[in-house]
């Protein structure tokens, strides 16, 4: 029932806490092994924990109740934060090696990054803001709660990690080479097949420490933290000859995943079944199963009757209809509806009752004195067992329906047809009372309306942040052709998930719903960052081949990073209990991955092809870059 299923989602809010734990020691983790320093470290946790404290402290000062939507508030907090705290500590470890002193770097860093934080952050409110469009309050509120939450990321990134920063400063990569360098120059002195060897051993004893799914989860992190590191600077140094070799085959193979993300988006559908948000085994979901296979249903549905009339139900053609309707319900839909009962079903067991039991009376009287006679002895019942099915002055009246649990695009469809046969049987008693309402109503009518309002608030909501997220970017770079290329690589991640759902038949609840305006906002980010430093860079060389090449060699790699740090972090979602909440973390991780391809591969294609010169003059569009790398 819904107090067990309330208190396994007051349950998943404790899990998120852990999650939460779990999250800040993946970023603790990554941002080691990527910078080397402890002050790198614990100055961008400490700021993006302060920004979470400000988010929900103002919240709750406010009143606003919250919901198990707040875990995904906070890891919005920390996706915006950490990708700030990542570009700016990736510039001044930059500007330390080229020679420049502490403060001088972190005002370079800072000069270099801060009008990109600026925009991303602006960008990615809209992008969850939108969501204020539905009608829905937990969304809205989520919508809100996160816009401050980014607010407050940009601000304490901004004020505070400078201050920070300069308290303890972050210790130099130029020196001795990281412990994933060590091991990475360590292990190629190994033969293949002690490589081999070693990497069974490391995933075994994994495995068998801490179980299948977070040995599975800890070996990819390893490996592909190994990989970044070790081999990130190698790919950013042939990527450009490669794109430059192929960029119409690099656009013809993100147009292929485009339109078959578009495809598999078409084939999706919402279906919202709230015991199938837990995982298999659960007891919650053991129990919906017992009752519906051996009892009357784990859920009910009720259809209200309002004659808008005192004793407007006695009126014989009322009853009729409502009896007739049971009947239909139960022959047709015998697939859903296990039983209904309703005050028609006690006007006939009475009338057969008070005729000795002759079953030929079990039915509804011909006259309204003959049914008020009837409900004489049903009048001096207790009255709150009375009014669960009449108002005291027989004006309404409900019908319960017990049915199976299922999921909320097949309710739909079942009440969709109920609707219809409630229109035909009504149709003689509307005649004699036109004011007569019949509607469907209950805590499944309830679900099959948020999912209706949740499909259609998404679809205006991701329209809309589209919209604005567009309009920034052109007015951010100054270039209508520019802001269009760098929107296009951001449809791709936000239809992924959608695309992928839908091939594999996983249906859209409303925690899914709301994966592809936050991977917008998410995504849109890097992709800020690349086009504002090319911007920043043409504006200086005048040369495409140059702007280019100096935005690939240095976002290219802090774009690795906010990648590598953001995927993973969604993906210990996929740990949740709650499924919705385990299914957004797999396909967020999976669409912020792609988006790093998007970024590092499209967008550097569409350059080429096109060559946006951003409304400057006496730009060198040529471009030729050798399999060398960088000069």
């Amino acid at each position: 029932g819904n107090p067990p299923l309330m208190g396994f989602l007051t349950g998943v809010l404790m899990q998120l806490q852990y999650l939460g734990l779990g999250v800040i020691a993946v970023f603790s983790f990554l941002l080691w092994s990527l910078f080397r320093s402890a002050s790198a470290v614990i100055w961008p946790v400490t700021t993006i924990i302060v920004s979470i404290i400000w988010m929900w402290g103002i919240t709750v000062w406010l009143g606003v109740a919250t919901s198990q939507m707040i875990g995904l508030s906070c890891l919005l907090v920390f996706a915006v934060g950490i990708a700030n705290c990542i570009h700016v500590i990736s510039a001044y470890f930059g500007f330390k090696k080229e020679g420049e002193e502490h403060r001088a770097a972190l005002s370079l860093a800072y000069e270099k990054t801060g009008l990109a934080i600026l925009v991303t952050s602006l960008t990615t409110m809209a992008g969850v803001l939108a969501l204020t469009a539905s009608e829905i309050v937990p969304i809205k509120v989520f919508s809100v709660m996160s816009a401050l939450g980014v607010l407050m990321a940009f601000l304490f990134s901004v004020f505070l990690l400078p201050l920070l920063l300069d308290i303890w400063h972050p210790g130099s990569t130029s020196g001795e080479p990281s412990l994933a360098e060590r091991l990475g120059a360590r292990w190629k002195t190994f033969n293949t097949n002690t490589q081999i060897v070693l990497s069974i051993a490391y995933c075994a004893a994994v495995v068998i420490l801490v179980g299948w799914t977070i040995g599975a989860y800890l070996v990819f992190t390893s490996f592909l933290a190994y990989f970044v590191i070790n081999w990130g600077s190698r790919i950013l140094s042939l990527l450009p000859y490669y794109t430059q070799r192929f960029p119409y085959l690099i656009l013809a193979i993100f147009a292929a995943i485009f339109f078959v993300c578009a495809y598999g988006t078409s084939k999706l559908k919402i279906d919202s079944n709230m015991t199938e948000l837990t995982r298999e085994g659960n007891p919650m979901r053991v129990a919906y199963d017992i009752v519906d296979q051996n009892m009357a249903g784990a859920q009910m549905m009720v259809i209200m009757i309002d004659s808008k009339r005192s004793d407007g139900l006695l009126e014989p053609s009322v009853m009729r209809a409502v009896d007739t309707l049971q009947t239909r319900i139960e022959s047709s839909y015998s697939d859903q509806v296990t039983r209904t009962y309703s005050l028609a079903n006690i006007i006939k067991d009475t009338n057969e009752i008070m005729n000795d039991g002759d079953p030929a009376y079990y039915r509804i009287p011909d006259s309204q004195q003959m049914i008020s006679q009837l409900l004489y002895l049903f009048n001096s019942a207790n009255p709150e067992d009375r009014r669960s099915l009449v108002s005291d002055d027989y004006s309404r009246a409900s019908v319960s329906l017990n049915i199976y649990n299922a999921g909320s695009y097949e309710y739909e469809q079942f009440f969709e047809r109920i609707s219809a046969d409630i229109d035909e049987i009504f149709a003689d008693a509307r005649e004699i009372n036109p004011e007569l309402d019949v509607y469907l109503t209950g805590s499944m009518a309830l679900l099959m309306r948020l999912a209706d309002e949740v499909a259609s608030s998404q679809f205006s909501s991701f329209s809309i942040a589209f919209a604005v997220v567009s309009g920034i970017m052109i007015l951010a770079l100054g270039s209508l052709q520019a802001g269009l290329i760098a929107m296009v690589p951001n449809l791709i991640p936000a239809l992924l998930s959608f695309g992928l759902m839908g091939l594999l038949g996983v249906s859209l609840d409303i925690d899914t719903l709301l994966i592809a305006p936050l991977i917008m906002g998410i995504a849109v980010d890097d992709t800020i960052h690349f086009m504002t430093h090319y911007r920043v860079e043409l504006l200086k060389t005048r040369s495409i081949e140059r702007a280019l090449r100096s935005t690939i060699e240095e976002v290219g790699q802090a774009v690795m990073f906010t990648t590598l740090v953001l995927g993973l972090g969604f993906a210990l979602l996929s740990f949740s209990d709650y499924l919705g909440m385990a299914k957004m973390g797999f396909f967020g991780a999976l669409a912020i991955f792609i988006a790093l391809l998007c970024d590092l591969f499209l967008i550097p294609a569409m350059i080429i092809i096109f060559r946006p010169i951003l409304g400057m003059k006496e730009v060198d569009t040529h471009i030729e870059f050798s399999k060398g790398g960088f000069a």
